[in-house]
């Protein structure tokens, strides 16, 4: 039997003890929240996606007026990157305390924050609540936001469910700094056809390994022009000014004595905010259509993934109470993907802000520090007072 409440600590212990990583079903923590949920009074609602292989669930939950105007959503994700690292320093699912820091896979990306979401939620005092609050909880973040763009796909067309709040704060980790604006990841493939023959009758065949060579300097050549017109939101991301292209994995051949038939480049692609997917697509569509015939016709493009980029929303409430509660003062941007690009098509306004370090993540000893959970926890109640309990929303 669940233990009715647990303390932030001891729930972010259970959620890291859920080892989901693509493509296992998110469908255990997705349970253990709702029972956890349920235990409180919470109101629920599951989607389930994907059920043809691993099932992927979705859960949005709520307290409060919920046909009222105004209020807040929150919003993380259950899954993590997989925590293969050789020097890990104790078990990277059983959370360690060191030092005044949590270690754990997930920590900081992002279940501590998932764990102060939900007990903020399940502790608050349903008279109290002039406007709704909401969690909305994701799966398989981690590999393109594929739950949260489902979500947001789908929501228009749901049937008994309530009204979202105008406002979503995503709970990345970013130090508690307020960001309203981040690169997305586009991602491509692009194949290529050959035909095979013995190496030794090289002339016999044709090397699909040779056509995407050539595919990847003119790649390159896409990303030199982007780096030569930066768009007006260059300015908050100094490091990486301008789109990116990575080509991050390459599979192609059977064997040395063979001429490849087949090779993949998958490609990344980091627009800035204000930078269209279609744009970018035409560009490298338009960078391969300009090789010569042979390997024009022997290369194809293909979309599989697309996380657009955060941009400024209608209505900026949340940003200045975050920046005002902090003392922040000056803007920048994540160049990170996140949720909060597929789900902004949701809201009015979308911020990402949260307790932990991104540079922490996707590494062995990943950590979030206690005395973040605490200030984390005491920051996000105030956020909550002023929006679904003073109804204070600009």
């Amino acid at each position: 039997m669940m233990q009715t409440q647990l303390s932030d600590e001891q729930l972010l212990e259970r959620l890291v003890a859920f080892s989901i990583v693509h493509p296992q079903s998110s469908e255990p923590i997705a349970a253990f929240l709702q029972q956890y949920a349920h235990a409180h009074g919470v109101w629920q609602l599951r989607q389930v996606y994907n059920e043809d292989a691993a099932a992927q669930v979705n859960l949005l939950m709520a307290r409060g007026p919920l046909e009222a105007a105004g209020g807040l959503v929150l919003s993380g994700h259950m899954d993590v990157v997989p925590a293969v690292e050789p020097d890990w320093a104790s078990d990277p699912f059983e959370l360690s305390a060191r030092d005044g820091r949590l270690y754990g896979r997930g920590t900081s990306d992002m279940k501590g924050f998932v764990a102060l979401a939900l007990n903020a939620l399940a502790e608050l005092d349903e008279s109290e609540l002039r406007a709704p609050l909401m969690l909305l909880i994701t799966s398989e973040e981690e590999i393109g936001t594929v739950g949260a763009a489902h979500f947001a796909a789908s929501y228009p067309t749901m049937h008994d469910v309530p009204r979202l709040p105008p406002t979503c704060l995503i709970g990345e980790p970013t130090l508690f700094s307020a960001v309203r604006q981040g690169k997305g990841h586009l991602k491509l493939r692009v194949s290529a056809k050959g035909k095979p023959a013995h190496s030794g009758l090289p002339h016999l065949g044709d090397s699909a390994i040779a056509h995407a060579v050539a595919a990847f300097a003119a790649l390159r050549g896409v990303e030199a022009e982007w780096k030569q017109k930066p768009p007006p939101s260059a300015a908050l991301f100094p490091e990486c000014p301008y789109a990116t292209l990575n080509v991050g994995t390459i599979q192609g051949g059977a064997a040395v004595n063979i001429v490849p038939a087949s090779c993949e480049m998958n490609v990344g692609i980091r627009l800035l905010p204000g930078q269209k997917s279609p744009d970018a697509i035409s560009d490298v569509q338009r960078a391969l259509d300009g090789l010569p015939e042979p390997t024009r016709r022997a290369l194809s493009l293909s979309v599989i993934g697309d996380t657009p980029p955060l941009g400024r929303g209608s209505a900026d409430a949340l940003y200045r109470a975050l920046c005002q509660q902090s003392g922040q003062t000056s803007e920048a941007g994540v160049a990170y993907a996140t949720d909060a690009g597929p789900l902004q098509s949701l809201f009015e306004e979308s911020v990402i802000w949260g307790p932990g370090d991104i540079t922490r993540a996707h590494k062995a000893n990943e950590f979030i520090e206690r005395e973040e959970m605490r200030i984390g926890a005491e920051r996000l109640r105030q956020i909550i007072q002023r929006f679904c309990i003073d109804g204070v929303d600009a």
